[in-house]
């Protein structure tokens, strides 16, 4: 016999922008909402009660993609987390990069397999 969390619905009003958020909470600790600009972070006690709301801002990305470009020398060796095809198309600017296409974007940068046009 399998045992069934309990379940609870609630609304959260962001204190942030006032949008209301209804979600289905199962397990008590921190949980976390997208919404418009911004996170709302709430804590759920072991009863399943709101016991905190904060807001968290998501950070800008700062870097102009169009701008960047593969070093020829370190294309081969690009990590295995990394899309090509993908960044490729998002420094053409053929689509939108994702957070998670950033945070890759800014480590390649960083470990010198993207460089700035020109350089």
């Amino acid at each position: 016999m399998s045992l069934v969390r309990p379940s609870k619905r609630i609304t959260i009003k962001c204190p942030h922008c006032g949008k209301e958020h209804a979600i289905t909470i199962s397990d008590p600790g921190f949980h976390t909402i997208r919404c418009n600009d911004h996170d709302i972070i709430i804590f759920i006690d072991e009863d399943l009660n709101v016991r905190e709301i904060n807001v968290a801002s998501i950070p800008k990305f700062d870097i102009d993609v169009s701008k960047l470009e593969f070093v020829k020398e370190k294309e081969a060796f690009l990590p295995s987390f990394a899309d090509k095809d993908r960044i490729l198309k998002i420094l053409n600017q053929e689509i939108e990069p994702t957070e998670k296409d950033m945070m890759i974007i800014k480590l390649l940068l960083r470990l010198g397999y993207l460089r700035e046009r020109g350089e």
